[in-house]
């Protein structure tokens, strides 16, 4: 159901770069010239610079990762992709609250969230933390056990050669 929105707004801004018009601005006035920073001179200058290719190209993300996130192939990462692409939504609604679009502002931060839920669900698996913590636990477990193990040893061949002492001393 997440997955349903991002679709169709994906779907919609690809069609339609317009319509992501404040959204795309922000990311090709401040995105494009990091990335032309970051990536080889060769590439930076495929990196386009007009909004309504960013608009298509957030749009094709978006229908990528929500198709991945509908079909859990990748979900986790699907999620946290799409919640990388309320970001721009967030910060340009969060212009509009002043014009009274609260509603539009709560959206995109109802969505980041759920988005959000979605990359951290282990669908009742552990995670790589969880499962980290337990091995650690259980060696350490294991290493006291061989530890007592060698100690109780110890201790009986302490008793033996004390008691080869006693009988020898008594023995005299």
């Amino acid at each position: 159901m997440l997955a349903s929105w991002f679709v169709s707004q994906g779907v919609k801004a690809i069609s339609d770069p317009s319509a992501e018009a404040d959204q795309a601005d922000l990311i090709s006035s401040r995105v494009a010239p990091l990335v032309k920073n970051v990536v080889p001179e060769s590439v930076s200058g495929l990196v386009p610079q007009d909004p309504a290719s960013w608009a298509r190209i957030t749009g094709v993300v978006r229908v990528l990762a929500g198709l991945g996130l509908a079909s859990g192939i990748g979900r986790r990462w699907s999620a946290a992709v799409l919640a990388a692409t309320t970001v721009p939504g967030i910060v340009s609604s969060a212009r509009g609250i002043r014009s009274g679009d609260l509603q539009g502002f709560l959206g995109h931060v109802a969505l980041t969230g759920g988005a959000l839920l979605a990359a951290q669900d282990t669908e009742g698996r552990p995670g790589v933390a969880y499962r980290v913590k337990e091995s650690s636990r259980r060696l350490r477990q294991q290493n006291a056990v061989k530890e007592g193990k060698r100690a109780a040893r110890r201790a009986r061949r302490q008793v033996k050669t004390a008691a080869t002492k006693a009988r020898g001393a008594l023995a005299r």
